[in-house]
């Protein structure tokens, strides 16, 4: 069963976080018990009420700027993207922000804690995940980003890491520093964000029109990848992604899977095709066909 390796089992740590994770024991109203991830920009910690019962496990995670981050501007901006986003998407599977603070020297965000792993440290563990869980992940993902999309963001960073599985199987989106408008994403000069490999054409060239289905893009790779164990395409600059983009050339993920169907396959084609106007228009419509592939291989979970 999938939902039997979801299980973290934290390794005890102090609360000054190591390398660049050095941050007060007590940041407002909220006592950081241990650093569980570090960015280049902040550092997440596990972390619990002040005034609340010490002996209760920790129910909060609170995101704040690296103490030894060099731009604090830039960290402070990823702060504030998440804190817009949380402000305006409520969904089962999107994180929730529950409260924030961003002035002074150390703002933060503060969420609710996630028990389980990242859908990275799953495949790390697991290497592929069979096909009917595979549907099942994606399938929760692209309602969280129809949530996304309805209210105006792109996540723009869309990738197993920004994933998280609870020991049930339920999927949560995380992570949206890179998050911005879609109204913004088509009226401005755009820069390139996010990880290479997971990056949809329209970000290398300007002359397409960038919205909702770059991450429809994004999550087309991510379920290449828990099926095939390998990611589309590995790439590695910003000149590689032109020329692998350009030509033109959509891998089948039955070449290292041939167990996939021809329906999913073939939804996966459509979702990391190079042209947007070949991918499904929306991440609504992607969950609905999911659905339907979901209940086809129900038995088989």
């Amino acid at each position: 069963m999938l939902t039997s390796a979801v299980h973290f089992r934290p390794v005890p740590t102090n609360a000054s976080g190591g390398q660049g994770g050095a941050a007060p024991c007590v940041l407002g109203e909220w006592r950081l018990i241990r650093p569980v991830a570090h960015g280049t920009w902040t550092t997440v910690f596990q972390a619990a009420a002040a005034s609340g019962d010490l002996s209760r496990p920790p129910r909060y995670a609170i995101k704040t700027r690296r103490a030894d981050a060099v731009d604090c501007d830039i960290a402070r901006d990823h702060l504030l993207h998440e804190a817009e986003v949380g402000r305006t998407v409520i969904h089962p599977h999107v994180v929730s922000i529950l409260a924030w603070k961003l002035t002074g020297n150390q703002p933060y965000l503060v969420m609710p804690w996630l028990e389980g792993m990242s859908l990275q440290k799953l495949l790390s563990r697991l290497g592929t995940i069979p096909p009917a869980d595979a549907i099942w992940i994606v399938r929760q993902v692209a309602e969280g980003l129809t949530a996304v999309h309805t209210a105006g963001w792109l996540h723009a960073d869309l990738k197993p890491s920004n994933i998280m599985i609870n020991p049930e199987g339920h999927v949560t989106i995380i992570d949206f520093g890179f998050a911005r408008r879609i109204t913004d994403s088509i009226s401005r000069p755009r820069e390139v964000v996010g990880t290479l490999d997971y990056m949809a054409p329209e970000w290398f060239f300007g002359n397409a029109t960038l919205d909702a289905r770059a991450d429809l893009y994004s999550l087309g790779v991510i379920f290449f990848e828990i099926l095939a164990g390998r990611r589309p395409y590995c790439i590695r600059s910003l000149r590689e992604a032109a020329r692998v983009h350009r030509q033109r050339c959509i891998p089948d993920v039955r070449t290292f899977n041939p167990s996939i169907s021809h329906d999913v396959s073939r939804l996966i084609r459509q979702m990391i095709s190079p042209h947007p106007e070949r991918r499904p228009s929306s991440a609504k419509g992607v969950a609905e066909t999911l659905v339907a592939l979901e209940i086809e291989h129900f038995t088989l979970r």
